[in-house]
């Protein structure tokens, strides 16, 4: 089973604070999805190409452990899925 993941922002183009959403798209059965990860941020504070919350946020850290754990939760049902 195919898969591909992704983090962006619900609204890119805000000067306010946004919701960094979690995408996924299984390309076997065409079925795509997304959901808040429930962090907010400025688009000046995200780095699109790496999906990562940049370092000139105060607590960066934090924050990409947390999408870390969402990437890390995926792979693991999805490789558990691909077993079934």
């Amino acid at each position: 089973m195919k898969y591909k993941y992704f983090f962006y922002l619900r609204n890119p183009k805000s000067v306010k604070d946004t919701l960094i959403m979690f995408g996924a798209y299984i390309s076997s059965e065409k079925k795509r999805f997304a959901c808040s990860t429930g962090i907010s941020i400025t688009p000046l504070q995200w780095n699109q190409e790496k999906y990562k919350v940049k370092e000139t946020k105060h607590n960066h850290a934090e924050l990409n452990n947390v999408l870390t754990q969402y990437s890390e939760l995926y792979k693991s049902i999805m490789n558990n899925e691909k077993a079934l």
